[in-house]
């Protein structure tokens, strides 16, 4: 499904008080609908067991200190929980070449405060 999504980039999206939100853009759309479609069919409208991983990986190209990695995957540490002896944990990213670090900088300072975010893909 990602594949056929065309994951082109990531939207942070904020009120700057108490709403923080975080927009995977899609090519296609309608392959990223679906692809929200199924995590709400496994976990719900609200992760609350934390299924769904997200990591900002920042430092990742010495010549571009603004270029960060944003990552989705399924959490290992439940799925380990599960008590099957083979775990898989599919990650899928995408680099962000941001000029600058207005974003990330907001997304951290927010969350930083309110501690959740929402997801939806766009």
């Amino acid at each position: 499904m990602w594949s056929n999504a065309k994951w082109r980039g990531v939207a942070v999206i904020s009120d700057g008080i108490k709403k923080l939100a975080l927009s995977p853009l899609f090519e296609n759309i309608d392959a990223g609908l679906e692809i929200f479609k199924e995590w709400i069919n496994l976990i719900g409208d609200y992760d609350k067991e934390d299924y769904i991983k997200i990591g900002l990986i920042k430092g990742i190209d010495k010549n571009n200190p603004t270029f960060c990695r944003v990552a989705f995957s399924a959490n290992r540490d439940l799925a380990m929980r599960s008590g099957k002896k083979i775990v898989m944990a599919p990650c899928r990213s995408h680099t962000m070449e941001a000029r600058n670090d207005d974003n990330v900088k907001m997304f951290e300072k927010m969350y930083s405060k309110i501690k959740s975010f929402v997801i939806f893909p766009s």
